[in-house]
């Protein structure tokens, strides 16, 4: 009987079938760890944050220039003169729409102040303060809201910045005639007094803060327009400075002379008690 060579057939799966099943397997299995696997640290979600107002600050500008006035209690600071640093003041008073004064202070453009007050939010909305929808735009995170103002000039903020004054210097000289309480029917002499704000033809404060005196000139034809816009005999602007010789008396709303007074500047006499009544025109001259 012959021998018939006969070949083995190979029916076994092929290496490299294994190799393809076993990647997507793998695929698979990655697939599903992506789609429902732990995936915390893809979703972390902060807290949110709690924001909590900070109280005010309390704030001592004694040194700043008005750029611009807004209106009777709103106006624009700034660091230097001329500055476009500019921040909004709100002043804490009664407002006179129409009037020389803002209430107790006559604030214009290029004042030189002294300011105390707080600094805080700004409101959403302050065009109900007077402000264009431009200057509104000017107002940062915060403004100051100011409760009282002093109006510098150079020489007194030379005076607060100089520490080589003369330590010879009496107490007496630098007393204000004004401080204090004044005597009535006593006779005041102020000498290159600064005119502080305006309150009516015939009626003006010189002074600021304890000191803020009203001046009146008595029968002296002041409540009447003079012509080319004068105040009748005299012509007194905010800033003027004055020689005044005149005389302390207790403040009347009935007096000569203060029929013209807001009832912001009648209160503000009567805390005072006194005015200054001048009713001679010798009595006041301009420097």
């Amino acid at each position: 009987m012959a021998n018939i060579p006969v070949e083995r057939t190979k029916t076994g799966v092929p290496p490299w079938l294994w190799l393809v099943g076993l990647l997507l397997l793998a695929l698979l299995i990655w697939f599903l760890f992506e789609t429902f696997g732990d995936n915390e640290e893809s979703e972390i979600v902060e807290d949110p944050v709690e924001v909590v107002d900070e109280p005010v600050a309390a704030l001592d500008l004694s040194d700043v220039y008005v750029t611009s006035v807004v209106g009777d209690n709103t106006f624009f600071v700034a660091p230097t003169e001329g500055g476009t640093d500019e921040t909004l003041v709100y002043l804490e008073e009664e407002a006179t729409p129409n009037t020389a004064t803002e209430g107790r202070y006559d604030v214009t453009p290029g004042q030189h102040l002294a300011i105390v007050g707080t600094m805080e939010p700004t409101p959403a909305d302050v065009t109900p303060w007077g402000l264009t929808s431009e200057q509104a735009a000017m107002v940062g995170d915060q403004y100051v809201r100011a409760t009282s103002l002093t109006v510098l000039d150079g020489a007194m903020a030379d005076g607060m910045m100089d520490d080589t004054m003369d330590d010879d210097m009496t107490a007496d000289a630098d007393v204000s005639p004004l401080a204090g309480d004044l005597t009535v029917g006593e006779s005041i002499a102020l000498t290159g007094v600064r005119v502080t704000a305006l309150a009516g033809d015939s009626t003006f404060y010189v002074g600021d803060g304890a000191e803020r005196t009203l001046v009146v000139m008595e029968d002296l034809g002041e409540s009447q327009r003079g012509a080319g816009g004068t105040d009748g005999v005299f012509n007194i602007n905010t800033g003027d400075v004055l020689n005044i010789n005149g005389t302390v008396r207790s403040f009347a709303r009935e007096m000569l002379g203060v029929s013209t007074l807001s009832e912001a500047d009648r209160t503000a006499a009567e805390a005072r008690r006194v005015v200054i009544v001048v009713d001679s025109r010798g009595e006041l001259s301009k420097q």
